[in-house]
């Protein structure tokens, strides 16, 4: 059961994750970005666990390393630290 489980997360989510790194572009302008960046401009992946997978794709691929912590202006995680990534 707990196979079945992960197999149908990992493909119902893999389509987020692809998408934002296809289209990772829209935030190379900000220099700087957290997870509040990616879902302001992706939207709620499909688990919420989906954007530690998402922040380890792009730093394994050279694309971004982590610089520090912030709060999250987003109101649903009440001031939580969230890591600070710089785009490379």
């Amino acid at each position: 059961m707990k196979a079945t489980f992960q197999l149908e997360l990992t493909t119902l989510t893999r389509p987020w994750i692809e998408d934002v790194k296809a289209n990772f572009w829209k935030l190379a302008n900000r220099g700087q970005i957290s997870a509040d960046d990616v879902h302001e401009v992706f939207g709620e992946p499909p688990h919420n666990s989906q954007f530690g997978g998402l922040f380890a794709k792009l730093k394994q691929a050279g694309m971004i390393r982590e610089v520090g912590r912030v709060r999250s202006k987003r109101p649903e995680r009440n001031g939580a630290k969230v890591s600070l990534w710089k785009i490379v």
